[in-house]
């Protein structure tokens, strides 16, 4: 997955309109979410809750896992 601060998630928000117009510009389009549906977000916080227990058994954080610098 992708790690990114708030501050570069909300910038990354902020341009999706402008991406999103480039891209139809090019001939290409991109699928909205539904954020109509409350089940999405729970979806999510289990799959979070999931993965911090994951990161404390094994007590690394996933970007040591995945990192390709040794």
């Amino acid at each position: 997955g992708i790690s990114l601060p708030i501050e570069q998630f909300n910038t990354l928000i902020k341009l999706l309109p402008h991406i999103e117009t480039v891209l139809a510009e090019k001939g290409q389009s991109i699928e909205r979410p539904d954020y109509s549906g409350a089940g999405a977000s729970a979806a999510v916080d289990e799959d979070d809750d999931e993965e911090d227990e994951e990161v404390e058994k094994k007590g690394k954080k996933n970007f040591e896992e995945t990192s390709d610098d040794e």
